[in-house]
């Protein structure tokens, strides 16, 4: 059995985490859904940030009624309230994510209003993991059909993979003539 060494782990170097992907991958349990939660934030927020977006919060409580959404985001050229977009981040351990909120054994559906993005980001330890962008209003509604399908609450990379490094938060279902185009194919 392999094991690690204890100052290994206590040298974070990438994102909060040991600079091997070996050593990240190895962290298990709540301690790694903790990381991962921290690992992808910081990977969406520096490329946001290098797209020319401004991170405004994280981590933000929108009203009594809707939850946390991990970042608030002003979109470059934008600079009056209202204008903000806010992005959740989900992550997952190879080419699937579970697309829910909560923890323990309790789950439960994210709503439409909730935010305008999510983040999903496959193969989430790994040294570059696979960032999808994906609008929200498209995701939900896919999310919707799957489970009426009787597919359960997760999306794959097949599924998103047109919003793929999507840093310009581009919303395609603003777009009809491009959503018909690509219900089509």
């Amino acid at each position: 059995m392999d094991t690690i060494k204890i100052e290994n782990l206590l040298c974070p170097t990438k994102h909060g985490l040991p600079d091997n992907e070996e050593l990240r991958k190895a962290i298990t349990g709540r301690e790694n859904n903790k990381l991962k939660g921290s690992y992808v934030e910081k990977i969406l927020s520096q490329g946001l940030n290098k797209a020319g977006h401004k991170i405004l919060s994280k981590h933000v409580k929108r009203s009594s009624t809707l939850g946390k959404v991990d970042l608030v985001v002003m979109p470059k050229g934008c600079n009056k309230k209202g204008e903000e977009k806010f992005i959740e981040s989900k992550s997952g351990t190879g080419l699937r994510a579970f697309i829910k909120a909560g923890g323990s054994s309790i789950h439960w559906d994210y709503e439409l209003c909730e935010f305008h993005f999510m983040a999903i980001h496959f193969n989430s330890m790994d040294d570059d993991p696979i960032v999808c962008i994906v609008p929200w209003q498209w995701l939900h509604g896919l999310l919707s059909n799957k489970k009426a399908e009787g597919l359960g609450s997760s999306v794959s990379y097949h599924d998103v993979k047109r919003w793929e490094d999507n840093w310009e938060l581009y919303d395609i279902s603003k777009d009809r003539t491009e959503q018909n185009n690509l219900i089509n194919e």
